[in-house]
């Protein structure tokens, strides 16, 4: 299995039936006021691709967002579904996952973490900083 995207963006969809990815507001950086920071909406936006050979069915993928000390904030698992590969092609998964009021408890680096399986894929970070004082 392949990770072949994986970031956070302001808005993210997957549009049927062309399954075409649609990213709005890629980030890896978030401003805050203050702290602990509520940020009211992100997507984490998911592909994956298995490799030739690989079963699809029965398969789990988890996201672990974890804080700069390891420490574990949120946890979620979903069921992977491959659509039916057109032509010969290897079916791909994109997820989107909205996550709403997420709260960060201090500035520092978060870390997104896919596995499959228990598997690790990949992972991504976003950066907390507090704003500027005017």
């Amino acid at each position: 299995m392949k990770l072949m995207v994986l970031l956070t963006a302001d808005y993210a969809s997957v549009e049927r039936p062309t399954g075409k990815l649609n990213v709005l507001g890629a980030f890896s950086r978030i401003f805050a006021k203050t702290f602990p920071c509520r940020h009211h909406r992100m997507a984490v936006v998911v592909r994956l691709k298995p490799d030739f050979g690989d079963h699809t069915d029965g398969r789990e993928l988890s996201i672990v967002l974890s804080d700069e000390d390891g420490t574990e904030l949120m946890q979620f698992e979903i069921p992977l579904t491959f659509p039916l590969g057109e032509g010969g092609s290897r079916p791909e998964f994109q997820g989107v996952i909205e996550l709403n009021n997420l709260l960060f408890p201090r500035p520092g680096s978060y870390e997104f973490t896919v596995l499959v399986d228990d598997q690790f894929l990949g992972s991504t970070s976003v950066e907390l900083v507090e704003a500027p004082k005017r």
